[in-house]
């Protein structure tokens, strides 16, 4: 517990040490759903969440909002198409303990330290992370929250 306390707050601290106003500014919100439709609010205010496993999964334009570091010495990729959509799994190489799989969703850094599972399903649906294990979200600006489970959901807003 001690060693992901400090993963967290590290990442943390390295959150708002990298924040400049001068940087990039958020995704654009519209998307492929319709003009009636733009993207969530949900995940535009800085955050970072770390947790053993992580499910991210959303609309046809999820993919648009999500970006995924690739390190192919350490972590293990698959990407399939079921029924549900198109569904990317990253898992640490056998061996590879101290690996942790790192992706971007809007303005949140997410950290995996087993596995990522991104999910881009047909049409329109929320957007829904859950993370597992042992996790901790913690904004720039707000309340952290940590435990076994959390869960979180952005849905679609009308212009």
């Amino acid at each position: 517990m001690k060693a992901f306390h400090s993963i967290s707050t590290s990442l943390f601290l390295a959150v708002v040490a990298c924040r400049s106003d001068s940087g990039p500014k958020a995704p654009d919100p519209s998307g492929p759903l319709g003009a009636g439709n733009t993207w969530t609010d949900a995940f535009l205010g800085e955050a970072v969440l770390v947790a053993d496993e992580i499910w991210i999964e959303g609309p046809e334009d999820l993919l648009e909002h999500v970006a995924i570091r690739q390190d192919p010495e350490v972590l293990d990729y698959a990407t399939t198409t079921t029924s549900e959509g198109l569904r990317q799994e990253i898992v640490r190489k056998e061996g590879e303990s101290a690996a942790e799989i790192r992706a971007q969703i809007d303005a949140w850094s997410v950290v995996a330290l087993q596995k990522l599972v991104v999910l881009q399903r047909p049409g329109a649906a929320p957007v829904r992370i859950v993370a597992t294990g042992e996790a901790a979200w913690v904004p720039v600006s707000g309340v952290e929250q940590r435990g076994p489970r959390l869960e979180f959901r952005g849905d679609r807003r009308s212009r």
